[in-house]
């Protein structure tokens, strides 16, 4: 039988190793969120125009499409998928951390050369992780899941935690949480025992609570089905006899 999305998301939830893959993309995305929400605002200080700040999101975005390119030669050399992800994490924090130590506008602006490194590297690693803990028959699911906090989530998180640590705590300390947030990312990950079993057990028991469903349901339906169409029968009999009595006279 087909696994509806609730039964789905609850075999998740209780799957260890998905849980800590949604939480380590979590905090390196936060960490991503949180330095991008001070990239603006550091140009401005600094004279910066708006062209400078076009540079900047452009530098973010320019190497993307090469590094996802690179993950995939990679994985076809047979290099491990964590050593991308590790990277990722590892790209994002030093994003982060270089930012408080920029003290001209051109620094400000070649930093941001780190994101696109990262987060070419982070999207594709992802979505291979997802695949390689996540059962086949709750895959789907899984990935948008995963997205869903990675860009809902985080971009909520990390803005609202930025401006509160700086408020709280100053830039540059608010700086090095989110550089300790981007390199811990992976290392939660990564944190995890084997998850075959468990991924197995997760299918079962959704597929025979499915199942249960599907029977239970059947069991309600065909019944009620059956007496509509036998009152409808019944309505369909006694009109006939009724004309032919009529047609009779």
């Amino acid at each position: 039988p087909k696994i509806s999305v609730r039964y789905a998301v609850n075999a998740l939830i209780r799957y260890r190793p998905y849980v800590l893959l949604v939480l380590s993309n979590t905090l390196i995305n936060v960490s991503n969120r949180l330095a991008h929400l001070f990239v603006p605002i550091l140009i401005d200080e600094m004279h910066g125009t708006h062209a400078d700040l076009g540079i900047a999101l452009f530098l973010n975005c320019i190497l993307m499409a090469p590094c996802m390119v690179a993950h995939g030669w990679m994985m076809k050399r047979g290099i491990q998928n964590r050593l991308p992800y590790i990277a990722a994490g590892i790209f994002m924090s030093l994003r982060v951390v270089t930012m408080a130590f920029c003290r001209s506008l051109e620094a400000v602006i070649a930093v941001q050369i780190l994101q696109s490194f990262g987060y070419g590297l982070l999207q594709p690693a992802m979505v291979r992780a997802v695949s390689e803990v996540s059962p086949l028959r709750l895959r789907a699911t899984a990935l948008s899941l995963a997205t869903a906090f990675q860009i809902v989530f985080s971009t909520l998180l990390g803005n609202n935690l930025g401006s509160i640590c700086a408020g709280l705590i100053g830039r540059n300390a608010t700086f090095a949480a989110g550089a300790l947030l981007g390199g811990g990312g992976p290392l939660t990950f990564f944190f995890h025992g084997p998850y075959s079993v468990a991924a197995e057990a997760s299918v079962a028991v959704v597929v025979s609570v499915e199942a249960a469903a599907s029977v239970a349901a059947s069991v309600e339906v065909v019944p009620l089905a059956t007496s509509v169409v036998y009152w409808v029968m019944m309505k369909i009999c006694s009109r006939e006899s009724m004309s032919a009595a009529v047609f009779k006279m």
